[in-house]
């Protein structure tokens, strides 16, 4: 650890000084701000004095406001971008097919609640978010089980991404069979 100012720890990676970003729940760290591509939170080393070198024996010219490179600036601004999330809801019905009660239920819905994410990026060249594909977001749920709420009956569900889960269909008693009609079970990626 190079030092800690405000909070924030500073480490030496190869001749620069990275500052490890604060999370913020619920946004993404941008780590370029600007169109020289560098990460906003890594500076040059104290003892920079141009592009590619650093001499000590010479009056360093790092975090002046004129410096010639983004990462020898004095003030980085790190922006965060808002994570889109969603909550899905999954209806399994329980329903008698056929005989005197056809149509009627015979058991509650069982419900659950699948969470998913979208983080976004910024694009220097026309300073635009852009947002990836919808991901599984275990950060969100129950913590038992982290991507999910169940709201209510049984389910069988995964511990990570690739797993498939499904309800547990009750117990239909001695007069009835269960019939799986269009069963799903999900892959979640």
């Amino acid at each position: 650890m190079l030092n800690q100012v405000l909070g924030l720890v500073f480490r030496k990676v190869g001749g620069a000084v990275v500052a490890d970003m604060p999370t913020l729940d619920g946004y993404t760290a941008a780590t370029v701000t600007d169109q020289s591509g560098q990460p906003a939170n890594q500076f040059v080393y104290p003892a920079w004095n141009k592009a590619g070198t650093s001499d000590e024996g010479k009056e360093s010219l790092a975090y002046l406001p004129n410096a010639s490179v983004y990462e020898a600036r004095p003030v980085h601004t790190v922006l965060y971008i808002p994570v889109k999330q969603q909550a899905r809801t999954v209806t399994a019905k329980y329903v008698i097919a056929g005989g005197d009660k056809n149509g009627q239920q015979f058991a509650p819905d069982s419900q659950i609640q699948v969470f998913y994410a979208q983080t976004g990026s910024l694009n220097v060249a026309n300073n635009t978010i852009t947002y990836g594909n919808w991901q599984w977001d275990q950060t969100a749920g129950d913590s038992t089980t982290p991507g999910f709420k169940v709201i209510s009956g049984s389910w069988s569900l995964p511990k990570e991404a690739g797993q498939t889960w499904q309800v547990n269909v009750p117990d239909p008693g001695k007069d009835y069979v269960v019939v799986n009609i269009r069963m799903v079970k999900i892959v979640l990626i």
